[in-house]
């Protein structure tokens, strides 16, 4: 008769490893001192995100992010198109990647996070071209202010005022700019 092997430890492990493959990637800003970071990031779950953090879990650690710190988010399940869109917005090539955000965008249902960050990145690609281009200038302005209304303590809220503020200043609506500076001013990591 052949011994039985124990083959619970060995389960346990795969599944460990398979948690670990299906994680959210928060990359870090260099020299960041966040708590249970492995090689400039936090590896988990996130399980909310704000204006002031990113709460991510892994297993019985909850570690806690600040949004300054954060240089990116990998989502688990997130479309391929959001990682193309990052790479045509890294080339330069904006308008390209402004429709590949908004692909990944509607790509993204279901998966909250990941959605927002694509209609961010959308939006704030725009706001980039149309400070280059006016004929783009109405079309970023209400996407940038369509972002803030939907997502007012999300985590890319901050950058989306400034962006938003600084086309304000463009177009010449210096009282819209005053408005955004101060509702900038009471969100923490504005300065």
């Amino acid at each position: 008769m052949r011994p039985r092997r124990p083959f619970f430890p060995a389960v346990l492990i795969l599944l460990g490893l398979a948690a670990l493959a299906v994680a959210d990637d928060v990359l870090l800003v260099p020299g960041s001192t966040v708590k249970n970071a492995a090689g400039g990031k936090v590896r988990g779950t996130v399980q909310s995100e704000s204006s002031k953090e990113v709460v991510v879990t892994l297993g019985a650690t909850t570690t806690a992010v600040p949004t300054s710190e954060i240089v990116s988010i990998d989502y688990s399940g997130q479309p391929p198109t959001m990682i193309q869109a990052a790479s045509r917005e890294t080339a330069g090539a904006m308008a390209e990647a402004a429709d590949l955000y908004k692909k990944a965008a509607g790509e993204a249902d279901g998966k909250p996070f990941a959605q927002q960050a694509a209609r961010f990145h959308h939006a704030n690609a725009l706001g980039e071209l149309a400070l280059n281009d006016a004929n783009r200038l109405p079309e970023a302005l209400g996407l940038l202010e369509a972002f803030v209304k939907a997502y007012p303590n999300g985590r890319h809220v901050v950058p989306a005022l400034d962006t938003l503020a600084r086309l304000q200043l463009m177009k010449g609506d210096y009282t819209a700019v005053d408005r955004t500076l101060a509702e900038m001013a009471k969100l923490p990591q504005s300065a």
